[in-house]
């Protein structure tokens, strides 16, 4: 079995102790998070009819 080591990446720790409650992780990061979607929003660059 492959040894694997689950970091949680957190905004705060208050979510990382939210988090961390209800899943199990190695080690818990406090940093910066971001997310973003590729220029039509979707992977593959596909919209949905919703999208227009």
């Amino acid at each position: 079995m492959t040894d694997i080591h689950r970091i949680l990446l957190a905004p705060t720790a208050e979510t990382g102790e939210f988090i961390a409650a209800v899943y199990n992780f190695d080690e818990t990061r406090v940093l910066d998070v971001a997310a973003s979607c590729g220029a039509r929003g979707r992977a593959g660059g596909k919209q949905s009819p919703s999208q227009g």
